[in-house]
């Protein structure tokens, strides 16, 4: 099953226009992001999962409580960054918006990953409530603002793209 797969196309999914499906576990429904092939998850409960995301010699545990953890001043006033994880270029964090922020025009060389946690992030191509995710393939340059509601997301930057594979993955496509 290919679902957004194509990573060199901007996706914007809404949180509004969201389909929850279900899953082969009886119980359990989701809503599926992208995907590249057959089934080979588990879940139990309202979570962001994203599979294969990491190479194949990232293998330090990581767990952070994230109600405990510290948040870090931003590029510019209003930004405040928590670190989640940080490998070979591939960085995922939590960042949380002020009311009013805006943050400089920019570029992801290696694209981008975004999921609205809470309020509305937003940039010149449109505006994201939480539950939305966005993809935008390497290159991709935006704007981002918040308004008076501000915003917090997880993004991921680096290394998104078909090319991208963890080596075990590619050992089982291969197979």
């Amino acid at each position: 099953m290919n679902l957004n797969s194509d990573f060199d196309q901007r996706v914007v999914q809404s949180a509004r226009d969201a389909v929850w499906t279900p899953s082969p576990l009886p119980g359990v429904e989701r809503r599926m992001l992208d995907r590249i092939g057959i089934e080979v998850a588990r879940g139990g409960c309202t979570l962001f999962v994203k599979l294969w995301q990491f190479a194949a010699d990232d293998l330090a545990p990581v767990r952070i409580d994230t109600s405990k953890a510290s948040w870090h001043p931003g590029l510019v006033p209003g930004l405040s960054v928590m670190p989640l994880h940080e490998h070979e270029g591939v960085s995922t964090a939590l960042v949380r918006w002020a009311p009013q922020t805006r943050f400089n025009t920019h570029t992801h060389p290696g694209g981008e990953e975004i999921l609205v946690l809470e309020g509305v992030f937003r940039d010149e191509l449109g505006e994201y409530a939480a539950g939305t995710w966005l993809r935008s393939p390497r290159g991709s340059r935006h704007t981002p603002y918040t308004g008076a509601e501000g915003a917090l997301i997880y993004v991921k930057v680096g290394a998104i793209g078909a090319d991208f594979m963890p080596l075990s993955a590619a050992r089982r496509q291969a197979q």
